[in-house]
C-alpha cells in the first residue's frame, strides 16, 4: 500500500507562523509601551526642571529679602549706638 502524502492545507499554514505573529506582536506592543513610558520620563523631567527653576528664583527672593533685613539690623545698630553715644550719662 502506497503511503499518502499529506498536502499542507490552509490551516497549517497558518499554524506554523502563529509563534512568529505573536513575536512580532509581543514587539510592537514592548515598543509601544517603552515609547509611552519614555514620553511620560521625558514629561517627568520637564516638570522636574520647572520646579527646580522655581525654587531657585523663590531662593533668590529670600536671598534678596534676607539682604534687606541684614542692612536694616545694620542701619538699626548704627542708630543705636550713636544714640547711646549722645546720651551717655556724664557727658
Amino acid at each position: 500500500m502506497a503511503e499518502t502524502q499529506r498536502k499542507p492545507n490552509a490551516l497549517d499554514n497558518i499554524k506554523s507562523w502563529i509563534p512568529v505573529i505573536l513575536i512580532v506582536a509581543s514587539l510592537i506592543v514592548g515598543w509601544t509601551v517603552m515609547d509611552q513610558r519614555i514620553q511620560q520620563v521625558q514629561i517627568e523631567q520637564a516638570l522636574m526642571t520647572i520646579k527646580i527653576e522655581k525654587f531657585s528664583q523663590e531662593n533668590i527672593s529670600v536671598q534678596v529679602r534676607l539682604a534687606e533685613i541684614q542692612k536694616d539690623i545694620s542701619y538699626i545698630r548704627l542708630s543705636l549706638d550713636e544714640h547711646m553715644r549722645l546720651h551717655q550719662p556724664g557727658k
